[in-house]
């Protein structure tokens, strides 16, 4: 779903008669993921798991592209950061890690201009990432299956300078939040006890800023 998407968003970038203006830029920030590890009821009780929420934070960088439609303050873009992130939990008895990659939001984006020059914006959009190389490297459990994707819905505001407007360039600074959909690993352990576990109130909230090119 995610190639089929970039390459609809290209196909469109690659066509000028329906679009006025468009940008190339690129943003860094903050961002922190979190989630809840769902309660796990089991027999015997003494095997019941507790539900429990981690979070994890990181600097990150991102590429994205925007066409605006015609005289519209609409826009839409595409976002996509380059890097693979990886992710752990270590106890006494687990040690446990997944990667996340190709992160690519399509997103549209409604603005409107200030008296100064400068405008403020809105945006939503769609979110999808890969998920791979899960592994359990200690303890007793054995990883059977995994969610493969992580999808989920965007939104945000920002505000955009006019500043650099003269050359050409345009700045940004802005906040996301993504409310992922639940995620699942079904695992087993050494004494046979198979296992469904979920992850939900998966999220991630962003903090960035950006500097894009027009054309």
């Amino acid at each position: 779903m995610k190639k089929l998407i970039t390459l609809l968003f290209l196909t469109l970038f690659t066509s000028t008669s329906a679009f006025s203006a468009g940008m190339v830029g690129i943003k860094l920030g903050y961002g922190q993921l979190e989630a809840t590890q769902d309660a796990i009821t089991n027999t015997p009780a003494a095997l019941t798991e507790a539900a429990q929420t981690k979070d994890i934070d990181h600097e990150y960088g991102a590429v994205f592209a925007e066409l605006n439609l015609g005289d519209t303050p609409i826009s839409l873009g595409l976002e996509f950061i380059p890097i693979t992130g990886t992710l752990s939990v270590s106890t006494d008895n687990t040690d446990a890690s997944l990667e996340i990659s190709d992160h690519t939001t399509l997103y549209a984006l409604a603005a409107k201009e200030l008296s100064n020059g400068a405008s403020v914006y809105a945006k939503i959009g769609y979110s999808m990432a890969d998920i791979g190389n899960v592994k359990q490297s200690n303890g007793t459990t054995t990883i059977n299956s995994h969610s493969n994707e992580l999808e989920g819905v965007m939104a945000g505001i920002g505000l955009q300078s006019a500043e650099f407007s003269n050359l050409g360039l345009i700045a940004r600074a802005e906040a996301t939040y993504t409310e992922y959909d639940d995620v699942k690993a079904r695992t087993t352990d050494t004494d046979g006890l198979a296992e469904t576990k979920t992850a939900s109130d998966i999220n991630l909230t962003t903090f960035t800023i950006s500097l894009a090119k027009t054309f």
